[in-house]
């Protein structure tokens, strides 16, 4: 009878080391991922600010006066005649070709 509780206790302090090990391999995976997921996540959020501060850039280089102020340093200047391509040009008449 002692022999027979003998081997029980050995089986289960056995499975209880055993239980042991996969605990904490277990444990080392999960801790490895979650560095794993914490980097994603922070390379994520540099890449969100990056493109946030690309938007703003983009915002600011189309903006009319942005366009206005580039276009004068490049020798262009301000037209108030409007033409209109919604009915034919004077000029477009004279070089018709008769048939």
């Amino acid at each position: 009878m002692r022999r027979k509780q003998a081997i029980i206790n050995l089986f289960l302090f056995g499975l209880l080391m055993v239980l042991a090990v996969v605990q904490v391999v277990i444990y080392n995976r999960d801790s490895t991922v979650g560095e794993t997921y914490v980097s994603i996540n922070n390379e994520v959020e540099k890449l969100e600010k990056t493109n946030n501060q690309m938007e703003q850039m983009i915002a600011s280089a189309s903006a009319i006066t942005t366009i206005s102020a580039r276009s004068q340093s490049f020798g262009f200047s301000f037209s108030p005649k409007i033409v209109s391509l919604a009915a034919p040009l004077p000029i477009a008449y004279g070089n018709r070709l008769s048939p």
